[in-house]
């Protein structure tokens, strides 16, 4: 709210910080939507192929089985087209091993099961084996960063590269010279505090 006749200072501020953020790993995925598939056309398709046709019988058994191949795989692509797809995936921890892996898939199938289900006790397994798994993930990590501490305790250099991994310092860029930091921010405002006590400190604020 500003006052008529009073002196007021303020203004939009704005400035740009730099965020850096690793690249998203995406897994490219091919599949068929076999489910999609109509049976009644693929007959009709495949009787109507050359693999059918009575009056162009192959000579041999490699023609047999080369015409065998290429007509189906030609009526799965017209029929059940192959379908590309980009999934996801979060980097992986340096402490993660075969145990890790095996625990998450066996977490996959325990959810997948409650989920066809619905069954408490399915989702009672589900959740005992999530705690389980995660308190080994807990372990593990504490274990391998203690490992990581303890072997480069003996040369700084090596210590900080540790620590700076530890916090993710080390998957950063260094921030710009041109970005203002918060020092900056603070002697900016500073000197404009500094510049009205200066403009008005002789003079006497009237409130209509």
């Amino acid at each position: 709210m500003q006052f008529p006749g009073a002196i007021s200072d303020h203004s939009l501020i704005h400035w740009r910080l730099p965020v850096v953020t690793q690249p998203i790993i995406v897994a490219p995925r091919e599949f068929r939507k076999w489910k999609s598939l109509d049976y009644d056309k693929l007959r009709c398709a495949l009787l109507e192929s050359e693999l059918c046709d009575v009056n162009n019988r192959p000579r041999s058994a490699e023609e047999y089985f080369d015409r065998y191949e290429r007509v189906l795989r030609s009526l799965v692509h017209d029929h059940v087209p192959v379908t590309r797809l980009g999934r996801r995936r979060q980097r992986l921890a340096p402490w993660m091993d075969a145990e890790c892996f095996s625990l998450r898939r066996l977490s996959k199938r325990l959810e997948k099961r409650y989920r066809r289900s619905g069954l408490a006790t399915d989702r009672l397994e589900w959740v005992q084996h999530e705690r389980r798994r995660h308190k080994i993930y807990r372990q593990k990590e504490s274990a391998y960063w203690n490992l990581r501490l303890s072997a480069d305790a003996s040369s700084s250099k090596r210590l900080w590269r540790t620590l700076n991994s530890m916090m993710g310092a080390s998957q950063t860029k260094q921030t710009s010279k041109t970005v203002p930091t918060a020092q900056h921010l603070l002697d900016f405002f500073n000197a404009k505090i500094n510049v009205v006590r200066q403009s008005t400190g002789n003079r006497l604020l009237q409130f209509r």
